[in-house]
């Protein structure tokens, strides 16, 4: 019976968040006639494409039993220097290296004050991702930088093969490399253990400030690289463009199932938790819903999917005690 309920707990961890993205698309179909189009499915596809490239290393960070609150400030100050590198002729390839430099930067100064310093992680990046934040207001005087590199929004606008954005298979580029680094390498075990016992991990040896500082170098990594994508995008790089995205990453993590305690998430799982979000969106917009009232929709909806979550987990939890 304790097996059959492990069992039974495994698979609903592993297949809930693919469930629920079917659920949500089948019921968007059924109500919202619009929805089922081929370019709304792709709008849908291309949306979903920007969350989940920073939510797949948030789920990381949640597996180490931390959290990532520098998310939304990295992919703001990200977009504003990349489009201000971009409008003083720099090359795209070298400001996505700038970029990616500086994302780094603040990913080495969250790891190292949360295992050197014994900081909350939770205060740690809220105050980094506020230092971000600020740069960004101060760089362009709070406005947003608009580029003016026509082949720059070019190729933020691509298309493959006539239709298919070009961001959707460089967002599975990422949850590839994501996946790959935590599920086929020592360093994603090591991830794993440090969110189930941190202090085994330090008695066998593991130098856990390392492990540390490369996961948190990692998600701001992705983060920035995800907000300077999302600035070509849109055109121009706002100091504000990614202040929702780390509730949302979260939020995407924990629909994907993950264990917000850590020591458990799944990386495939957090795309369609990016897909479930991007659907309840994409389906307001189409029900032409005012803004203020999708943002109250939006969270109400996200709140009650991972209550449903986290109850049926405890659910079973005591359940495997009883026997």
């Amino acid at each position: 019976m304790v097996r059959w309920m492990d069992m039974n707990q495994t698979s609903l961890r592993k297949y809930s968040a693919p469930a629920g993205a079917v659920l949500a698309i089948f019921i968007a179909c059924l109500f919202v006639p619009k929805f089922a189009t081929y370019s709304n499915i792709l709008n849908v596809l291309r949306q979903s494409s920007y969350t989940a490239i920073p939510a797949v290393m948030m789920t990381a960070i949640i597996i180490t039993g931390g959290i990532n609150l520098s998310v939304g400030g990295v992919m703001s100050l990200a977009g504003v220097i990349c489009a201000l590198l971009i409008n003083n002729g720099i090359n795209a390839v070298l400001a996505f290296v700038i970029v990616a430099a500086m994302s780094v930067f603040f990913g080495i100064i969250n790891g190292y004050f949360i295992s050197e310093m014994n900081l909350p992680a939770f205060i740690c990046t809220y105050t980094v991702g506020q230092i971000a934040s600020g740069v960004a207001l101060l760089l362009n005087n709070g406005k947003a930088v608009r580029v003016d590199n026509k082949a720059f929004l070019a190729f933020g606008n691509a298309r493959i093969f006539g239709s298919i954005p070009l961001i959707i298979p460089i967002a599975a580029m990422f949850v590839v490399v994501a996946w790959f680094l935590m599920h086929k390498t020592t360093f994603g075990t090591k991830l794993f253990a440090l969110g189930n016992n941190e202090t085994l991990l330090r008695q066998v040896g593991i130098n856990v400030t390392n492990v540390k500082i490369i996961a948190y170098s990692l998600s701001c990594l992705f983060a920035g690289l995800g907000g300077a994508l999302l600035m070509a995008r849109l055109g121009s790089g706002s100091p504000v463009q990614g202040k929702s995205y780390t509730l949302i990453c979260i939020a995407a993590s924990a629909i994907g199932g993950v264990n917000m305690a850590g020591g458990y998430g799944k990386i495939l799982n957090t795309v369609f938790g990016s897909i479930v979000i991007c659907i309840i969106n994409n389906v307001l917009n189409l029900l032409q819903i005012n803004n203020n009232v999708q943002e109250i929709i939006l969270g109400a909806v996200i709140i009650s999917l991972v209550s449903v979550s986290a109850y049926v987990k405890s659910r079973n939890e005591k359940l495997l005690l009883q026997y």
